[in-house]
């Protein structure tokens, strides 16, 4: 066991999910925020998860841009680290794969091929009937 300090909120799991590139366990980690939300309160439609996840990525002090407009459409939201640019799409009650094929079907990558890091598409699929992620997929 290593002893270097445990993040021990879940913006602090994150922010090492992320920066570590982990976008399994970030993505799990924002599923578990997004169950605890109360269903009477929260919104269930692609909107609102674009909101949280935006607000999130701010407060984790990351570059975040959503509805970013290119030639061919609007991308939900683009994070960037200092390694990696995540193009992301969100779907609601549909499946993560056809919000993959979206951004490849869009070429929403293009205005980031010549910024020299890692690009990374990911589709999330979020559920009204449950309130939170039903899954991901990143390529």
């Amino acid at each position: 066991m290593s002893d270097a300090p445990q993040p021990d909120t879940k913006i602090q799991l994150l922010a090492m999910y992320i920066g570590q590139g982990d976008l399994n366990r970030f993505f799990k980690t924002l599923k578990s925020f997004f169950s605890n939300i109360p269903y009477h309160i929260g919104k269930r439609n692609e909107d609102h998860f674009q909101d949280v996840v935006y607000c999130i990525s701010e407060a984790l002090s990351l570059e975040v841009q959503a509805e970013y407009l290119t030639s061919n459409g609007r991308i939900d939201l683009v994070i960037g680290t200092k390694t990696t640019i995540y193009v992301m799409e969100f779907k609601v009650d549909k499946s993560a794969k056809t919000a993959l094929e979206q951004i490849s079907q869009k070429n929403h990558t293009i205005p980031f091929e010549t910024d020299g890091r890692k690009i990374v598409k990911v589709g999330a699929s979020y559920s009204s009937e449950t309130g939170t992620l039903e899954e991901w997929q990143c390529e």
